[in-house]
């Protein structure tokens, strides 16, 4: 927004610098967002309601980063070449796109103001009343704007005619830039509101804990380092970077100098989220720590299969030259009759004394067969081999 409704007075050789600034940060940016948008949405472990308001402004601010370096691209080789309706659809993508990511600006403020501030109520805001937040509202206000816009059309040069009248300043505009600037002022006031938060507990940390941070002196210095810290965390995730560079000199080196600086802000926004909020994030490190060690875990168990299966292949490969030489060949054994089913014994009498005699003569010589020298009677179960 405020590359476009703004001018300023650049040569041609500052006007390429510019442009190139935004061109490498906003592709640095994507890249890093899109890495952080693939791990948030890839590990389970970080699907919660804080990273998932993360992963929705991270998609917001990818989707702005690619209309906005298609938008240097068209207004540098394509503006006195496309249609009226490429030109719409176009401009109507281009706005919906950049309040998409200030109204998710406002969404993580509010959720912040809400888990800071108004603890009470943490928990009552969900998802999808975020969701109709920061996509649903943006879409109400684009519509709104075209509908305005066709109502109260303006008479335009034949110089405009020719260009893409939709780029044109409008007064209606202000339907898609109202809303911009009550983001900022209201996340300007989420800001200050979790600063004084932050700075009063860690006053109150320090006064209950006198001797845990050193002298008076040591102790207000370690503060003072937490809450810039926590500032400067804060800025690029609620927008306060527009604010800082929504005006500055226009004449001289000075505006030049601006111009660069600007660019170099608004282009790397994107990324320094990404960095914050993910990439430096603890628990994100630790799923990712945790993830590389599992990975090195099973990585190791598979070696040592593999190591083991080749062990055991190589200890075969032992007995391989004996199996070499050809076995002689032996005549084959007459193959044997199958035996056959057992059936009653001749020989068993049925009486009961008779079964307990031959138990008895068994238990005392062992075998069937009487030792030598021994008379022998004819017993049930048992038969003389002389008979």
């Amino acid at each position: 927004m405020v590359e476009r409704v703004s001018t300023e007075p650049e040569t041609a050789d500052h006007s390429v610098i510019t442009s190139t600034i935004y061109y490498v940060g906003y592709t640095v940016s994507t890249v890093a967002l899109t890495m952080a948008v693939f791990i948030f949405s890839y590990f389970r472990e970080l699907h919660c309601l804080r990273n998932r308001i993360h992963m929705n402004l991270m998609l917001a601010y990818i989707a702005a980063d690619i209309v906005w370096i298609l938008n240097m691209a068209v207004n540098v080789y394509l503006i006195e070449h496309i249609s009226q309706a490429f030109c719409f659809i176009f401009v109507v993508l281009l706005h919906y796109t950049m309040l998409t990511h200030f109204l998710w600006m406002f969404v993580e403020g509010l959720y912040l103001y809400t888990l800071v501030v108004k603890t009470f109520q943490q928990g009552t805001a969900k998802l999808p009343a975020y969701l109709v937040i920061g996509w649903g509202v943006p879409l109400v206000v684009v519509v709104s704007w075209v509908v305005t816009r066709l109502l109260h059309p303006e008479e335009q040069t034949e110089h405009e005619q020719d260009l893409c009248s939709w780029l044109a300043y409008h007064w209606s505009d202000w339907v898609y830039q109202a809303p911009v600037i009550a983001v900022l002022a209201i996340n300007t006031i989420f800001l200050c509101f979790v600063m004084y938060v932050l700075i009063t507990k860690l006053r109150s940390d320090s006064s209950m804990r006198p001797g845990a941070m050193g002298p008076p002196g040591d102790a207000e210095q370690q503060q003072s380092k937490k809450a810039a810290k926590a500032l400067l965390v804060l800025i690029p995730l609620l927008g306060i970077t527009y604010i800082l560079v929504i005006a500055g000199p226009t004449e001289g080196h000075a505006a030049n100098v601006f111009a660069h600086v600007r660019a170099l802000l608004l282009s790397t926004q994107g990324l320094l989220v990404a960095i914050f909020y993910c990439f430096l994030n603890t628990d994100v490190r630790h799923t990712l720590a945790n993830r590389w060690e599992r990975w090195r875990e099973v990585r190791t168990l598979g070696r040592q299969r593999n190591g083991r299966a080749a062990s055991v292949n190589w200890t075969n490969r032992d007995t391989w030259p004996l199996c070499k030489c050809p076995l002689r060949h032996r005549a084959p054994s007459p193959p044997q009759p199958p035996s056959p089913p057992p059936g009653p014994d001749p020989h068993k009498e049925s009486s009961f004394s008779g079964s307990l005699a031959s138990r008895s003569t068994t238990r005392k010589w062992g075998t069937g067969r009487p030792p030598s020298g021994t008379a022998t009677t004819s017993s049930p179960g048992w038969t003389s081999p002389t008979t």
